[in-house]
């Protein structure tokens, strides 16, 4: 599977999605069943200076069908009732690694090869790790 790069905003959320990325990778087995972490960033260099406004992120590249393709008929029934079993295993893992995503909705679960995946955690955070700080800034949106 290949690879994609995005230029983001180098922000609160997109160093939040680098850092929640970074313990789905390290703790949780088999993670790229069930997640679409970012899986390097680097710097952006413009005038032989490294800016602090944006950086590049590599993710996984995967052929994103819409939910409404994805269930537009009664033929896809039990893909639809599969696809809701598979998310429900994925949040039982976020909850055993104490994972919060804090914003699962159409954009943030995304479905390939018939599998749905969970992507962008910019607003997530895991319950041992969240401090005053954190806090606030999340939950400031």
């Amino acid at each position: 599977m290949h690879n994609k790069q995005k230029i983001l905003p180098l922000t609160f959320f997109s160093k939040n999605d680098i850092f929640i990325s970074d313990f789905i990778k390290t703790t949780i087995p088999f993670y790229y069943h069930h997640f679409l972490p970012i899986l390097l960033y680097k710097s952006i260099i413009i005038n032989h200076a490294v800016t602090n406004k944006y950086i590049i992120v590599e993710l996984q590249k995967r052929e994103n069908i819409p939910f409404e393709k994805m269930f537009n008929n009664k033929k896809n029934a039990f893909l639809f009732f599969e696809s809701f079993n598979r998310l429900n295993e994925t949040c039982e893992i976020m909850k055993k690694h104490r994972l919060v995503h804090f914003n699962l909705c159409e954009d943030s679960v995304i479905f390939s090869n018939e599998r749905p995946y969970i992507q962008d955690f910019s607003q997530s955070f895991t319950t041992l790790t969240i401090t005053e700080e954190r806090k606030n800034r999340l939950f400031e949106i």
